[in-house]
């Protein structure tokens, strides 16, 4: 039996944790959000792409991946060096006021052999919220904001009547 360790050389990291956007945004604009700086970790060349991602139980709204452009959005890096990210955020113009949530990730287009492929992926938290932008939604939003807010309140009543 061969007591060995398996070495990989593909390795990816960034430079922040998380992207929040402090204004609540518009339906229906388009808005820059701040860069990301995906740096090969690893000790090969390695070609890497950004992509979207979810996690799995979250409470806020998920943004759709089509509303994200990356520039690039997959390159290739030499070991140690870095690439500036370029994102883009187009609102449609009929999306739901709310909070959201997603990963932006980076992650390494690697395959191992002629089967296996290597999963390594790292992702910044990106935050943002979109306002009302008619009268209607922001009765909408600030009714459901309030009930959520006070469930325990709204639970009492609504078992009362």
């Amino acid at each position: 039996m061969n007591g060995g360790c398996a070495q990989a050389g593909v390795g990816v990291g960034i430079d922040v944790g998380s992207i929040t956007v402090d204004e609540p945004l518009v339906a229906g604009r388009m808005y820059l959000l701040p860069p990301l700086e995906v740096i090969n970790t690893g000790d090969e060349a390695s070609e890497f792409e950004i992509g979207v991602s979810y996690h799995e139980d979250q409470q806020e709204l998920k943004p759709e991946k089509g509303w994200f452009g990356f520039f690039p959005s997959r390159f290739k890096l030499e070991p140690g060096l870095s690439q500036e990210v370029a994102i883009q955020l187009l609102l449609p113009p009929q999306v739901e006021p709310g909070d959201y949530f997603a990963f932006l990730e980076a992650f390494p287009v690697a395959k191992v052999g002629s089967d296996t492929s290597i999963g390594v992926a790292v992702a910044a938290k990106t935050y943002f919220t979109v306002m009302p932008t008619t009268t209607m939604q922001t009765v909408i939003y600030r009714a459901k904001n309030f009930l959520v807010g006070n469930a325990t309140t709204t639970f009492s009543i609504l078992a009362i009547v």
